[in-house]
């Protein structure tokens, strides 16, 4: 069978075995754009690979496809299904995203930012540097899966008041001790609002022009999930609406560069989808990776 690894930057490459394999930094459709049609019976990628149906259509031969993520949105499973193509996507241990998301949470509050600034400069000072107490702050969860349940639990030993929506509970749950909201009542509620959901039809976009105008000024948002949960568009127009911004994900990461928009607002930090990254992760998405590839190789021969 031939295989193709998708989306396989330097540092990932530690983790690459020599098993026949083909790997490549590309992401898939860049790829066909290059090469055009080609044939593969198992391919991988990350978020950044988009298998739609023009992609999917592209790959003779196609039988697997592995998103090595633990979101699906880029992939279009209800075609697979049509086509017969089985789908598998990589559940991980979730913890670095709670630490990456509570040291957004930190970072904002902590202003480390503004204060190393500040000692760059040669200002050794605090008088000027307002710090942000926990302890008085509401965090509002958006999505209460395993990712959001961590994260309720650590945000709470660090002192803050965490209320979550979901769509799966109803206003007034309570599960593992903390209140569940409707989504409306939450935004307006929340002095910082963290979204731990995944791309569906209902929740991309769901940060918009609308929700915005119902939160607090000065709220506080931080996207872990997925870029297309945020209208960017609609987050720079309100911009001034939020005290900080923390992205690890973006709309459109494959075309990011130095002139992007949101890189012109201090108010906002952005990190290059790091969130999951470890090395032990990172070895675990791909041991699970060829792990799933041998037993279909396996299923496919018996």
């Amino acid at each position: 069978m031939k295989i193709i690894h998708f989306d396989v930057g330097k540092v990932q490459e530690h983790y690459v075995r020599n098993l026949g394999h083909e790997y490549t930094s590309a992401t898939v459709n860049q790829y066909i754009q290059s090469n055009g049609t080609f044939q593969a019976e198992i391919v991988t990628g990350f978020p950044t690979s988009k298998f739609d149906r023009d992609t999917i259509d592209s790959i003779e031969g196609l039988r697997l496809i592995i998103t090595r993520s633990v979101g699906v949105d880029s992939v279009d499973e209800e075609y697979c299904k049509q086509k017969g193509i089985k789908f598998i996507n990589i559940r991980y241990s979730y913890h670095n995203v709670v630490h990456h998301t509570l040291a957004f949470i930190l970072f904002y509050t902590r202003q480390l930012a503004q204060s190393f600034k500040r000692v760059q400069s040669g200002e050794f000072c605090h008088e000027n540097i307002d710090c942000l107490d926990l302890g008085i702050r509401t965090l509002g969860i958006i999505g209460y899966g395993r990712i959001g349940k961590e994260v309720a639990q650590m945000a709470d030993a660090l002192g803050l008041k965490v209320i979550a929506y979901d769509r799966k509970y109803n206003h007034g749950d309570f599960i593992d001790g903390f209140e569940l909201y409707d989504f409306e009542d939450l935004i307006q509620i929340a002095d910082i609002i963290s979204l731990h959901c995944d791309a569906n039809p209902t929740s991309m976009g769901m940060i918009n022009d609308e929700t915005i105008g119902q939160m607090k000024d000065d709220v506080a948002l931080i996207n872990t999930a997925r870029g297309s949960l945020i209208k960017e568009k609609d987050l720079i127009k309100n911009i001034d609406k939020f005290s900080f911004v923390g992205l690890d994900v973006l709309e459109d990461e494959v075309n990011f560069d130095k002139n992007h928009d949101l890189l012109k607002f201090p108010n906002v930090f952005i990190t290059p989808h790091t969130a999951y990254k470890s090395e032990v992760t990172t070895k675990e998405r791909w041991d699970k990776t060829f792990e799933y590839i041998k037993n279909f190789m396996k299923e496919s021969n018996s």
